[in-house]
């Protein structure tokens, strides 16, 4: 895996985004990494045969796209720049939020993908590929005149079938000042990283993401040791630890619970009594149940990564 870096000991022109300074994009040849930092080189500082290597172990990036409205670019200029004077308080949004998307497929048509998305609103909407299957779109407001929140879930399914791919967005929460656009975008994209890691959602926002959030900065050996200290009694019944997991997942409702693991209500009671008869901990009450579904994420994530 090649590092940011690594790549800066070589090429001394790169940078990052976003950057303070405004970059003139067409002197720069634009790649994301492998962990999705986007970085420019100097076209002048790569040679051909430089550039086909680093397409083999970098994926392009589509910054340059013929697709840029004026208004992406303003926004492009804005994230990536923080040049936020292009936008006038004539035609600032009073609000706006990040929705970004990732689709299962690489070769999807982004002209067709971009006309299905504007027709989910009542006027366009930037919309901005980072490469050839991700990006996002800035959903933009005025508060004043404000219709009901546009809700992705009901129209994830229509769009997955028109496409007939697997698509996922990350919802941010909404933004009231256009001066926090550039920190907003990345803490975002940011949020959106961390749903793709641990979720397995069409539609994720924010509050789904913030368990992973303070799991992620959890050094291993202490997340071990929360493991140990609350589930050690029953670590290894994978079973039981399924089974109070989505029942705290159902706001601890027994009947929906067990209707959603198609077990007999009785049955499933008998589990729980069992998880707090071996481990003391009452996961019916909130003070304990949030810590052991804190403690149930981490084991989920550190069997994943074994």
């Amino acid at each position: 895996m090649i590092t940011v870096n690594q790549l800066q000991k070589i090429y001394p022109s790169l940078v990052c985004l976003p950057s303070d300074q405004p970059l003139e994009v067409k002197e720069y040849k634009w790649y994301q990494t492998n962990t999705d930092e986007i970085v420019g080189i100097k076209k002048s500082d790569l040679t051909d045969r430089e550039m086909h290597m680093l397409d083999l172990f970098l994926t392009p990036y589509r910054y340059d796209t013929p697709y840029i409205t004026e208004r992406e670019q303003q926004w492009l200029d804005a994230i990536y720049h923080n040049q936020i004077g292009s936008f006038k308080k004539s035609n600032a949004p009073e609000r706006f939020r990040f929705v970004f998307f990732q689709l299962s497929e690489r070769d999807t048509d982004q002209e067709t993908f971009r006309e299905a998305i504007q027709g989910l609103f009542s006027s366009a909407m930037p919309i901005i590929w980072e490469n050839a299957h991700s990006g996002f779109i800035i959903e933009e407001s005025v508060v004043a005149n404000q219709e009901e929140d546009l809700s992705y879930e009901p129209i994830i399914d229509v769009l997955m079938s028109d496409f007939y791919m697997k698509l996922s967005f990350y919802v941010s929460e909404y933004v009231f000042h256009i001066d926090d656009a550039p920190a907003h975008f990345t803490w975002s994209k940011h949020c959106f990283q961390t749903a793709n890691r641990h979720l397995n959602k069409d539609v994720t926002s924010f509050l789904d993401v913030l368990p992973y959030l303070y799991l992620d900065h959890m050094p291993g050996e202490k997340g071990e040791r929360i493991i140990t200290g609350t589930l050690q009694e029953v670590v290894d019944e994978p079973e039981l630890l399924e089974t109070v997991r989505v029942f705290l997942e159902c706001n601890s409702n027994a009947t929906v619970t067990a209707k959603k693991l198609y077990m007999h209500r009785n049955s499933l009671q008998y589990r729980i009594d069992k998880f707090i008869e071996k481990t003391g901990i009452d996961v019916r009450q909130f003070h304990e149940a949030l810590p052991t579904y804190m403690a149930l994420l981490q084991l989920k994530a550190a069997n994943r990564n074994k």
